[in-house]
C-alpha cells in the first residue's frame, strides 16, 4: 500500500509511508484495531519510530497542542438547531447542522496550509453568491449570442470583447 499525508504542509519527522506501516503493524497486533490509545503506547518507546512524531520532550508544547486540538473538538461539535413549525403536523421540526465547518487554507505558495471555521452563514452566503455569479456568466454569454443573434455584434464589438474577456478570466478560475 502506499501512504500519504492527508494535507498539504503536514510536518512530521517520519515519512508518511513509514507511518502507514507502523500503523498497520499496530493494528494487526491489536486484533484488527487501531486505537490512538495502542499507537501512544507504542510511540512512548523511545526506539520506536512514531516516537519522533510525537512531542514527549516538550511538555509545554504538547500541552498547547492538546488544548489547540481541544479546541477545535469543541468548534466542530457545536450545532446550529432551526425550528421550524409544521402546520400540517401542528409539531415544531427540528434541523440540525454544523454551526461552523472546518476548511484547509492553503498558503499562496501552496506550501503549507492551515485548519480554519467558517460559519453556518457564511457557507450559505458563499453558496448564494457562488449561484448568482453562475446565473451573471450565463446572462454575460446570452448578450453575446443575442447581440450576434439581431446584428449588432459589430455596433456592441468592443463590449462583446470585453464581456468575452472577464468570462475567459473566469473561467480560468475555475
Amino acid at each position: 500500500m502506499r501512504y500519504e499525508y492527508k494535507y498539504i504542509g503536514t510536518v512530521f519527522p517520519v515519512p508518511a509511508q513509514i507511518v502507514g506501516e507502523e500503523l498497520q503493524k499496530i493494528k494487526d497486533e491489536n486484533g484488527g484495531v487501531l486505537t490512538a490509545k495502542a499507537v501512544l503506547e507504542i510511540a512512548k518507546d523511545p526506539t520506536n519510530i512514531l516516537h519522533k512524531c510525537c512531542d514527549f520532550d516538550d511538555v509545554e508544547g504538547s500541552a498547547e497542542k492538546h488544548w489547540l486540538h481541544q479546541i477545535n473538538l469543541l468548534i466542530s461539535s457545536v450545532q446550529l438547531i432551526k425550528v421550524k413549525v409544521n402546520i400540517m403536523k401542528r409539531a415544531p421540526e427540528k434541523t440540525e447542522v454544523h454551526a461552523f465547518y472546518s476548511r484547509q487554507l492553503i498558503s499562496s505558495d501552496g506550501k503549507s496550509s492551515s485548519r480554519v471555521f467558517v460559519s453556518h452563514e457564511d457557507v450559505k452566503e458563499n453558496c448564494f453568491l457562488e449561484e448568482n455569479f453562475r446565473k451573471i456568466c450565463k446572462h454575460l454569454e446570452l448578450f453575446i449570442l443575442t447581440a450576434e443573434e439581431v446584428g449588432l455584434d459589430d455596433e456592441l464589438k468592443h463590449e462583446i470583447q470585453e464581456v468575452k474577456q472577464i468570462l475567459q478570466k473566469i473561467n480560468k478560475k475555475k
